[in-house]
């Protein structure tokens, strides 16, 4: 599972820390988007965690994560070409 706690502290300086966990470990991204047609239902939130297409984490932890939002995996745990595809063809591609 995520880590729990993963916003900074206001007014602190550098990245938040996610106690217990080594230097990326814990790394990961996520993605708010709104609509600027009015659209009310929200879109979902789509979550980077750091690791490999196809590895460990991509092929049997994203399974067990609560539904609702979408998963995705890279290397750095940020925002790329891939995950941006992802993102547009799950929520607007399946919009009718």
């Amino acid at each position: 599972m995520p880590p729990h706690k993963i916003w900074g502290i206001k007014g602190r300086k550098g990245s938040a820390k996610v106690q217990g966990l080594n230097k990326h470990t814990g790394r990961m991204t996520a993605v708010l988007t709104i609509r600027a047609d009015g659209f009310v239902k929200k879109n979902p939130i789509l979550f980077i965690l750091r690791g490999i297409l196809g590895g460990t984490i991509d092929s049997h932890e994203l399974d067990m994560l609560p539904s609702g939002q979408f998963y995705t995996v890279q290397e750095a745990g940020w925002m790329d070409a891939t995950g941006r595809a992802f993102y547009v063809e799950k929520t607007y591609l399946n919009l009718k």
